[in-house]
């Protein structure tokens, strides 16, 4: 399915949402990516959980990521948590990776039924992996965007977004590995030279 018929279906979610009545819920859910801070290197992988704390009657759900496309390249396809899901029968859209521009669009998911869920737990999971930098380490933000949290009524949950950091440290060429090592050789065998001439 193409970005475009993602923003199709999340535009008439949103249009259901004009005519709902206004959101009881009183408390403010936390929408975070976990972990806060990791440190991988180049070429290695990384999953990014999406994680909700503190939600009241979650019917369904829709997020963007952003982040550096010199420091991470997203491995997709995102996949479903199991938090919506203990709410009985879903629909989930694991969003389209785009890693010119450093994004995962249109990720969602909606619950079939009546009511939602409560409670904490993981709406989906990003996979990255490092990508490599020949001149220095990385450091990117992972931030959410366009977030859309719907109740049982298709009206808007106010939220507390948090983002996280993602250090990507360059892994050394082989050839700067081999004259890494050939330099140590080198200075110990001078080294044994000089204390033989001793």
């Amino acid at each position: 399915m193409k970005l475009h018929s993602y923003r199709f279906l999340l535009a008439a979610l949103v249009a259901t949402c004009v005519a709902a009545s206004p959101s009881t819920a009183s408390a403010t859910p936390v929408v975070s990516l976990q972990p806060v801070s990791s440190t991988i290197a180049a070429g290695d992988p990384l999953t990014i959980a999406v994680q909700i704390t503190g939600a009241v009657d979650l019917f369904a759900f829709q997020f963007d990521v952003l982040f550096d496309p010199l420091a991470l390249s997203a491995t997709g396809p995102s996949t479903e948590g199991p938090f919506l899901a203990t709410g009985g029968s879903t629909f989930f859209i694991p969003g389209v990776e785009d890693n010119t521009t450093g994004a995962i669009l249109g990720t969602a998911n909606s619950l079939f039924g009546l009511s939602g869920v409560s409670g904490n737990g993981t709406l989906a999971l990003l996979n990255f992996v490092g990508v490599p930098n020949a001149s220095r380490s990385r450091t990117t933000a992972l931030t959410l965007a366009n977030l859309l949290l719907l109740d049982s009524n298709l009206a808007p949950i106010a939220a507390t977004e948090l983002g996280a950091n993602v250090t990507v440290n360059t892994v050394p060429e082989p050839a700067t590995l081999l004259l890494l090592g050939s330099g140590l050789t080198f200075a110990w065998r001078r080294r044994g030279r000089g204390s033989r001439a001793l």
